[in-house]
């Protein structure tokens, strides 16, 4: 279940996000507020640019890239040690002149051809991999020339395969075995037959396959989940002919946990080899692949305990199974694992060494050990949140890494470089807000994409110290007549220790008038897994569309949320539902007294998942702040994900106990409206359906809407239902529209 929370917890500013093409069709004079609320839901449809996805060269030096978001797409080539970009050609044209030479076989990709060679130093003739044809163009005339036809179209890897060394393989998981396709004639072949629903090779199917490729090719790791001591559930189907049940494993933190064996298994020799990871006292559930030693000697995996508080980094040969120890680490607390950024060391190439990122002083910071365990140096330190190694360039001593560096703006993420001896951390990028980046094959050049609460984002082109090169793209808006953008605003508040700071960002509708009154959404969060800040300084075209209905919009982070070090995250530690709340009503509180057009008696929460039950949460224990309340698939802290910030529920009965919803039903007394699917098997229904039993037997009123075989996202038709529901329900009880009302 808690795999589920790592997909959808992400979406938490991306559900509800878009309504059908035919909603942009309403003239703006039919109802001014409505329309661009409806054209604010497809901002994202009308930003133009602001993405480069390099396609570097053989001589990985130079890369061309296509700018889709211009009219005509042009396709350029860049040098990037030599300052030159070069406008090679248009994709548009080239699509129609190759439809008439090939006689509409072209491939219908956004990018038709797989493959890009110059032919000549000037650049003038270039060779392109069109299916199964090889096409030459004369960049000055715009001519083309087929050069020659292959007996077969080119094999591609499918979204869900994992590439072998070499490209002559490609491994998936399906019907809970191991499948190999041929990338030379396309045939398959299983790997495996003897997995099961109770015992699937691959580890959960919605995390992806679980598979790693030794460096020749010849071997592969594989996880194999145990799931035959866990209990099912039923999930109904409500809207086949007869109902039909589908049982689900049921993740609880207090109950049985499945169990996690690592095989090695030989490509052309069919040979089996168990890893003896179970050759440790301590018991340490949860298993994560790290990856191979160059030479293939041995493969380095981590386990960690059921409460998050004990790691052991291991290495095994892949020949016997066996298995050694290389380092152990302990916390009071517990490791933070995000599940959307897995568990990972950094090994290097040319020595014996790997980086290992952990937060053991409080930030996380980068580790240098040898293979034997040794720890040679750290080589970060400071109040700095390493967030991830971006590459290693050993030739020249080299680490880049983003991370949060700036503390003053502590949720802006930047790139970073570090010497492998240690030494001065530099920050490489410039612009506030979160930086994505591309390393140049050589390590010598970067490409920085980066955008901040402004939704268009500006990519440049960089040296490998920083300097500036170039600017490949810059995002433009292209909205219809009548779209009005408002730039949110940052703030800085207290939490409810009076201490603390906590950074939000606040949007208003695009007629915003500072001598109106407005009624306030916030868009909850809270999830001890994920910074909000991380989303919203990117593209959130549902928080932003809320505010043109006539509200100010906010989302915050508080105490017990990660990146910002582990004594902000560790606030929740064994005390989920203590803190977070009166955060986040100590925030509110003050943005009041700050800003007189943000109206106090007028209030609303909204949130999915974790954020549903932090919007329950708060009508529970903050209702003279907050009067109405949206939870959406609202999670449960009997949850297994919990199980990091709370502890074992036998170790920690009271906090399990606090942190319920359900004890605190009779607190409420706002309007709620819980919005569940009765198939959701990330948040259970029956935790709904066991608050809203408690809900009636205090005599409290609910809005319950229930959507029939759904899950824990939504399909499209749902999406559009649940965001119509949601945005009819805080109109009416928020009393919103118009021009906000007098003060």
């Amino acid at each position: 279940m808690c795999r589920l929370h790592a997909i959808f917890g992400l979406l938490a500013f991306g559900l509800l996000t878009e309504l059908p093409e035919s909603a942009s069709a309403q003239s703006p004079d039919a109802d001014q507020r409505d329309w661009m609320y409806r054209q604010y839901l497809q901002l994202n449809r009308y930003i133009r640019g602001g993405t480069v996805e390099p396609r570097w060269l053989s001589d990985g030096r130079r890369f061309w890239f296509v700018e889709h978001g211009a009219d005509e797409a042009p396709v350029y080539l860049v040098d990037p040690a030599k300052g030159i970009r070069r406008h090679l050609f248009d994709l548009s044209s080239l699509q129609e002149r190759l439809q008439r030479i090939l006689e509409g076989t072209t491939p219908t990709e956004r990018v038709p051809f797989s493959d890009l060679q110059l032919k000549r130093e000037n650049d003038e003739l270039v060779e392109l991999t069109v299916g199964r044809h090889k096409i030459e163009l004369d960049t000055r005339s715009g001519e083309l020339r087929v050069l020659s036809e292959a007996t077969a179209p080119p094999i591609s890897p499918r979204w869900n395969e994992v590439v072998s060394p070499g490209g002559a393989w490609a491994a998936r998981t399906e019907q809970h075995n191991v499948w190999l396709r041929s990338l030379r004639d396309g045939s398959e072949e299983r790997l495996t037959t003897d997995g099961t629903p109770d015992r699937p090779w691959g580890g959960p199917e919605d995390r992806g396959p679980q598979i790693i490729w030794n460096p020749d090719g010849s071997k592969l790791v594989v996880a194999r989940l145990d799931l035959r001591a866990v209990p099912k559930i039923p999930i109904v189907s409500h809207l086949t002919e007869q109902p039909e049940v589908q049982w689900v494993h049921l993740w609880e933190a207090k109950g049985p946990f499945a169990s996690t064996e690592l095989f090695i298994l030989g490509v052309e020799t069919k040979e089996r080899v168990r890893v003896n990871t179970d050759a440790v006292t301590e018991p340490l559930d949860r298993l994560y692949l790290l990856g191979w030693l160059p030479d293939g000697s041995e493969f380095l995996f981590a386990q960690v305990s059921r409460d998050f508080q004990a790691l052991r980094v291991s290495a095994t040969n892949p020949e016997t199974g066996q298995v050694r120890t290389i380092f152990r680490e302990v916390r009071e607390t517990f490791f933070h694992i995000p599940f959307y950024r897995p568990l990972a060391a950094t090994i290097l190439v040319e020595a014996d060494q790997f980086l290992w990122r952990s937060d053991r002083d409080g930030w996380h910071h980068l580790y240098l050990y040898d293979f034997h365990g040794n720890l040679l140096r750290r080589l970060t330190g400071g109040p700095l949140e390493v967030v991830e190694v971006v590459g290693v360039d050993e030739e020249n001593g080299w680490v880049y890494f983003t991370a949060h560096s700036d503390q003053t703006h502590p949720y802006d993420t930047h790139l970073c470089r570090v010497s492998l001896q240690g030494g001065e951390v530099r920050q490489l990028t410039e612009g506030r807000g979160i930086h994505r980046v591309v390393l140049s094959p050589e390590k010598d050049f970067f490409i920085d994409t980066y955008t901040n609460v402004n939704p268009l984002p500006v990519v440049e082109l960089r040296t490998a110290d920083g300097e500036f090169v170039d600017t490949l793209s810059v995002a433009q808006l292209h909205a219809p007549k009548g779209f009005r953008w408002v730039e949110p605003e940052e703030f800085v508040v207290k939490a409810a220790d009076g201490e603390t700071d906590l950074h939000g960002v606040l949007y208003k509708p695009y007629d915003f008038d500072p001598g109106k009154r407005y009624p306030v959404i916030e868009i909850m969060v809270g999830r001890p897994t994920v910074a909000v800040n991380e989303m919203i300084r990117t593209r959130a075209p549902r928080t932003t569309a809320l505010a043109q209905l006539g509200f100010v919009v906010v989302a915050l982070d508080g105490r017990g949320t990660p990146e910002r070090g582990h004594a902000f995250h560790a606030a929740v530690y064994g005390a989920m539902g203590r803190y977070e709340i009166p955060d986040h009503a100590a925030a509110l509180n003050q943005l009041f007294e700050e800003r007189p057009y943000m109206d106090r008696d007028r209030v609303g929460v909204t949130g999915h998942s974790y954020g549903g039950y932090y919007t329950i949460r708060a009508l529970l224990q903050a209702p003279d702040v907050y009067h109405v309340g949206i939870a959406l698939a609202p999670y449960d802290p009997r949850g297994d994900a919990v199980l990091a910030y709370m502890g074992l529920p036998q170790q920690n009965p009271q906090g399990y106990e606090y942190a319920s919803n359900r004890w605190m039903a009779d607190q409420l007394k706002g309007h709620l409206m819980i919005l569940h699917g009765s198939a959701d098997a990330g948040a259970y229904f029956f935790w709904t359906m066991q608050f809203v039993e408690a809900l009636i037997r205090a005599g409290k009123p609910v809005d319950l809407l229930m959507f029939p075989d759904e899950g824990h996202g939504f399909e499209r038709k749902s999406v559009v239902y649940a965001a119509e529901a949601r945005r009819r329900y805080l109109q009416q009880h928020l009393q919103a529209g118009g021009t906000g009302s007098e003060r």
